[in-house]
């Protein structure tokens, strides 16, 4: 293996390996989640319909709808991105996968970068692309039902947009995803198998220890709860380096 530490020529051919290796389960996400949404769009546009005996819909009508798809997309993005992050070192579960991985002629920054590449960051995207396209359809059907106000455009935290404070909800949002999609990736090189279940359980243990410490000292004497989120921010950025030193530290040996 090369000492070197990043060479853009070596990762763009390591990225578009990993791609070729990977792009058809890309695709079936990509069609799963569109899939949902779509549906989820639909029940939520005629389920509202159902309700103006065919009169124009009124302004608070779509805003109710436009809430509702995004409460439904934040939940799908969660769960999108679990999944996606689950299989950040899918290929690793097995010896042989590890043997190949580590003789490959790439350093461990140019391998790890590449899987958040795939696994994070083009899955973000797809889930936007594909969040719009929906609200394209919807904003299509919208000029079938007469609505005549201005078309408001739902998202993750669509109500925030109505919020004085929407910098601080902003970073609630980008802070808790960023906090559940690290800490998944950090599990899928810990647990090389069943990462997905063994992270889950981790986490649902931290969140009932935190819950009792949270009896223990009393809500009360928590002031502000900007602060957790900083703390989510931290371990954000350590699950990120967390993840990297393990993949450097990867051993051949079997563990569970």
């Amino acid at each position: 293996m090369t000492n070197n530490f990043f060479a853009w020529h070596r990762f763009w051919c390591y990225f578009k390996k990993l791609w070729m290796e990977h792009r058809s389960q890309f695709y079936i996400a990509t069609g799963i989640t569109f899939g949902v949404l779509l549906m989820v769009m639909l029940a939520t546009f005629f389920l509202t319909c159902s309700y103006n005996d065919g009169e124009a819909l009124a302004n608070y009508q779509v805003i109710s709808m436009a809430e509702t798809i995004s409460g439904w997309a934040s939940f799908i993005y969660t769960i999108v991105m679990i999944v996606a992050a689950s299989q950040f070192f899918s290929d690793g579960k097995l010896k042989s996968g590890r043997i190949h991985v580590l003789t490959t002629p790439v350093s461990m920054f140019e391998n790890w970068l590449a899987r958040v590449c795939l696994f994070v960051v083009a899955y973000i995207i797809m889930f936007h692309v594909v969040f719009n396209v929906v609200e394209l359809l919807r904003a299509l059907l919208m000029t079938t039902v007469h609505y005549e106000g201005p078309m408001l455009w739902g998202g993750i935290a669509h109500i925030s947009f109505y919020s004085d404070q929407y910098w601080e909800i902003w970073f609630y949002f980008t802070a808790f995803y960023a906090f559940l999609i690290t800490t998944y990736m950090l599990g899928s090189v810990v647990f090389l198998r069943r990462s997905l279940l063994l992270t889950t359980i981790t986490l649902l243990i931290l969140l009932f220890t935190g819950g009792i410490f949270t009896l223990f000292i009393g809500v009360g004497r928590i002031e502000n709860g900007l602060h957790f989120f900083y703390w989510l921010a931290f371990l954000s950025v350590a699950n990120l380096w967390l993840s990297y030193r393990r993949l450097c530290e990867m051993e051949i040996k079997n563990r569970r």
